[in-house]
């Protein structure tokens, strides 16, 4: 056995004596952790990539990765799921506001502040907080204006706060899908680029909106340039952290496309900068212009969204459509006497070009609706088929029932309508025939495009049938009529 001092540490000779005995001896040196030298450049491009390289933490993406792994992931239809996005404590959403006031020159936000934990908690917020910001700022800066005139009556515009939140909800989230999904596909295209996550994209957009709460409220002085100045100076401090976060992922993309993605960024963010402005400084009649064209502006993206998954499915799924198609034409009873109305007339036209314009034409008109049922009825003008002019309700008699469906083409004079009404006539309808102007009046404040059933009575209407062609029913307004005069 081996003695017990054979097992107690030695103290070495210095290394120079053991060398010198044995020569071919490996050695080990084990130092103090010390800071690794910085490689010096001796190029200044070089330096610039390695700080950039920096910004973007591609040194700490296993770290990252790592610590993303560890999270438990819950199902995305439960509410866990949803409830980590908004596991944030108070100093980080207070650091992180702190950093988007005061952007660093040379600090990448999403490294410094996001990756880590990004969080909805503070977008959300900080978007909930602007839309009243922007909205109280821009009622009480038109009652100081109008304050002490003897024919002003202070009525608050609530229009202001639907406006705003549409717009800056929309621009929250909407612009982070459209730029995360277009670095993904130049992530595709070029190795060197960095892609963020949509929910780090999302963060930096919310928080970068948070300048905007304090210049909102200052917009309650009714000072136009200062308003402007207070935009401009928001939107330098916003857009640089927008540009900070962003240009390092793009910078070895196309120069020409990465200068084109950061521009319109800018650009965007801009644009949401004069919107807000606009809506807390504009007047009631711009307000409604304003919501016209946000509502025209959703029709059109729900329309065309709508038809290319539509033309999607009946390219694809040809006979799911045909059959869903004919469910509807069944239960609208469209066509059931016409035996030439088959699905290879009308089917395929569903979801083309053609079609797109004129269901987008149809619910834009619908914008100026003004018949409600229990409301009074719209007196328009209306032609009789000699051309002279009255009023729809001059035509208003009991006794009216719809019995036959006449189909009547589109047509671009009155004369051309004139002869329309002709063939209606020869129907031998039980109502009175009008035809509506060439502006559309009726048309216009009935929403009566493509085709409406509508009853009054006394100058009001007592039934407003839905829009066709599928929710077209005569057989409805026959059995209210008969309601009617039990």
């Amino acid at each position: 056995m081996a003695a017990v001092d054979d097992f107690k540490f030695q103290e070495f000779d210095d290394a120079a004596n053991l060398l010198a005995a044995n020569p071919d001896a490996v050695t080990i040196s084990i130092d103090e952790p010390t800071e690794k030298p910085k490689k010096k450049h001796g190029r200044l491009q070089e330096s610039g990539r390695e700080e950039d390289d920096e910004l973007l933490g591609t040194d700490d993406s296993d770290k990252t990765e790592l610590l993303a792994g560890q999270k438990k992931s819950a199902p995305f239809w439960t509410f866990e799921y949803y409830q980590t996005f908004f596991d944030v404590d108070t100093y980080q959403v207070l650091d992180r506001i702190k950093g988007s006031v005061f952007p660093v020159p040379g600090k990448n936000f999403v490294r410094l502040y996001i990756r880590s934990n990004p969080d909805l908690y503070g977008p959300f917020w900080i978007c909930a907080t602007l839309v009243f910001a922007v909205a109280i700022s821009g009622n009480l800066s038109k009652f100081f204006i109008h304050l002490g005139k003897r024919d002003f009556h202070y009525v608050p515009d609530f229009r202001k706060v639907s406006i705003a939140a549409t717009a800056i909800y929309a621009y929250s989230w909407l612009v982070p899908l459209a730029l995360w999904g277009f670095l993904m596909w130049r992530n595709n295209k070029v190795v060197n680029i960095v892609s963020y996550s949509f929910l780090e994209i999302v963060c930096v957009y919310g928080y970068s909106l948070f300048i905007y709460i304090p210049t909102a409220i200052l917009w309650i002085i009714p000072q136009k340039i200062l308003r402007w100045v207070l935009m401009a100076f928001a939107l330098c401090l916003s857009g640089s952290v927008l540009v900070m976060t962003f240009w390092p992922a793009v910078r070895d993309d196309n120069r020409r496309i990465a200068l084109a993605t950061v521009v319109t960024v800018v650009l965007l963010h801009a644009l949401l900068a004069v919107g807000c402005l606009n809506v807390a400084a504009s007047s009631s009649a711009k307000m409604f212009r304003m919501k016209r064209f946000m509502q025209r502006f959703w029709i059109l993206l729900h329309v065309c969204l709508s038809t290319i998954i539509g033309k999607i499915c009946m390219l694809f799924f040809p006979g799911t459509v045909k059959s869903y198609l004919l469910k509807h034409r069944e239960k609208s009873g469209m066509g059931d006497n016409n035996p030439t109305f088959i699905y290879e007339n009308w089917g395929p036209t569903f979801f083309s070009f053609s079609y797109l314009l004129f269901v987008l034409k149809v619910k834009w008109k619908r914008l100026e609706d003004e018949a409600f049922q229990g409301s009074s009825a719209p007196n328009t003008p209306v032609a009789d088929l000699n051309g002279k002019m009255h009023c729809i309700l001059d035509f208003m008699q009991d006794g009216w029932a719809f019995k036959n469906n006449i189909v009547i083409k589109s047509h671009r004079t009155l004369q051309d309508r004139i002869m329309a009404a002709q063939m209606l006539l020869k129907q031998q309808p039980l109502c009175p025939v009008v035809l509506d102007t060439m502006e559309n009046l009726s048309t216009n404040k009935y929403a009566a495009l493509p085709e409406r059933l509508y009853v009054l009575q006394k100058g009001k209407v007592v039934y407003k049938g839905k829009p066709g062609p599928w929710h077209y029913c005569p057989q409805e307004v026959r059995e209210f009529l008969e309601q009617l005069y039990m």
